[in-house]
Parts: C-alpha cells; structure tokens; sequence
C-alpha cells in the first residue's frame, strides 16, 4: 500500500507540514507518497500525476489542509474514489462536523475500514465542503485576507480572534446584495440582504452554526439569508446566529433543496471554504463522496 498525501505546507502556520512528519513516524510500515502544494494550481496538478499512479484497490489518498485545500483537492478527486482527511487549517469546519478527525481515527479507518458516505456541493467545475457566502461572511473573510493580524495570532494558535475582530469591522463596511435562487423551476427573488450562505454543514467560521439541522452527511443543502436591518438590527442577526437561535429567529429564514441555480444582480464577492472569489451565478447539486473517518 502506497499512501498519497496531498498537503498544504501554509495550512495552520505550519501544522500540515507537522502531520506529516508525526504520521510517517507513527506508521514507518507504510509507503508514502509527498505532494506539497506550493502555488494555486499544484492541486490540480498534483492529483493528475496521484491518479496516473494510483490503484484503487491498493493504495490510499490523504488530504492535509484546511477546508480550503480539502475542497480545491475534492474539485479535481474523482467522486467515486475515497479519500482521507486530516484537518490543519484554522477553521476545520468540515473535520468539526464529523467529530474532529483524530490522526489515530483517520489512519485507522483508513487500514481497516470501508468509507463512508458523505455528501459536498459540486458542479463540473468545483466542490464546496462547507460554504459558499456572500455579504457579511464574504467581506469579513476579505478583511481577514487584507489584515496581517490572523498569520500573527496564528503563531499563538489564536487564529479564531482575528474573524471576532475584523467581524466587527465587516458590521460596518457590508453592503446589501440582492439574489435569486432558481429551485425545482421555481424563482426565489432575495432582496436587500445582509446575510446569505449555501451550506451542506452544521459549521463554517471556526465553529458558528449556520443552520442547527444542517450536516455533511445529509444529502440536502440548506440556503439561510437575513435582510438588511441596519447596523443595530444586523448585530442581533449575527446574536441570534451565535446563540443558536436559527430556528426560534423571525429574521433568520432557510430553504432545504437538493440543488438550486444562485445568480447574483451583478458580480460579487464570495467565500466559498475560505477561499475568495467573485461570481454572477453558480450552480450547486449535492454530492455523494466517500470518506474513511
């Protein structure tokens, strides 16, 4: 057996790079195979040369990141082949909805078990493990990416305070977006929102519950949006989102589909795991993947 590992040695300020010296230490039997993603395409590169090699009944493939490199590499794994995943990023949203994604866990499902049944976003171009936000959570993840302060406090493994921080300022600079959502040929026009997120996870943001009945191993996904209140009005939104308070919220409302059409009145920015981009419209469907965990 020959484990592929595909790892982001940025993820945690260093921690992926750690794993995989401890895991090769830990399991000297096995052979390994190293794949470190160093620039933004290595990922579609490095799976290209994994599957020219691999053999399914054979050998193991292992991804160590944060959520952002678990979706990149899924965007490019072929779905009906398993995967490994070792979570090395600030957030982890994904490891934290499956209960945590020990090493000890992982490597034994990986050598004795048969995967399990899990379920992401995708198109044909890419997955979604956890998100895909606009507004708030979008510009807060923007001002993360411009401020300096969460590689510094990533050293003293409180990268979780900068999103406090800069999630106050996104309170005051977040301008309303207006959506439509297509379901079932059905058209759902969203106005004036101050919150918008896709999601087939309980968590995104390191822990804040999107929606309370939402989880990975559902095959649905859930659209949650909140209106525009102003500045007073929106921080009770964003209350009520870190009390778990969802589904009791008369400001807070969700859809549960299968797949839906998103297309936004003009370019905008979005998160999707993390990770930044800007989009008029995206499709997602729910997918089957299959995880040892």
């Amino acid at each position: 057996m020959t484990v592929y590992i595909l790892y982001n040695p940025s993820s945690g300020n260093g921690r992926a790079t750690q794993l995989v010296a401890t895991l090769k230490k830990a399991y000297p039997e096995l052979s390994y195979a190293l794949f470190a993603t160093d620039k933004a395409t290595d990922e579609k590169r490095h799976i290209k040369t994994i599957l020219s090699q691999f053999e399914p009944s054979r050998d193991r493939f292992l991804i160590i990141g944060g959520d952002g490199t678990l979706s990149k590499s899924l965007s490019y794994w072929p779905a009906d082949l398993p995967f490994a995943y070792l979570p090395a990023g600030s957030g982890n949203d994904f490891a934290r909805s499956l209960g945590g994604l020990t090493m000890a866990q992982v490597m034994r499902s990986l050598l004795n078990h048969a995967p399990k049944a899990t379920t992401v976003l995708a198109n044909d171009q890419q997955v979604v493990v956890n998100s895909l936000d606009a507004t708030y959570a979008a510009q807060t993840v923007a001002l993360s990416e411009q401020s300096g302060l969460k590689k510094g406090l990533n050293r003293f493994s409180m990268g979780k305070l900068v999103y406090i921080l800069l999630g106050i300022k996104a309170l005051f600079v977040t301008r309303p977006v207006s959506v439509r959502l297509r379901v079932n040929g059905q058209l759902v026009d969203l106005d004036n929102l101050f919150f918008f997120s896709v999601s087939n996870n309980t968590f995104f943001g390191g822990g804040v519950t999107i929606w309370t009945s939402s989880h990975v191993t559902r095959k649905e996904m859930v659209c949650v949006w909140a209106k525009d209140r102003g500045i007073f009005g929106n921080l009770l939104t964003l209350v009520t989102i870190l009390l778990k308070g969802h589904e009791k919220s008369k400001h807070l409302s969700h859809l549960v589909v299968q797949e839906v059409e998103i297309e936004f009145e003009k370019p905008e920015l979005v998160q999707i795991d993390g990770d930044l981009t800007e989009l008029s419209s995206i499709n997602l469907i729910c997918q089957t993947r299959w995880i040892y965990s």
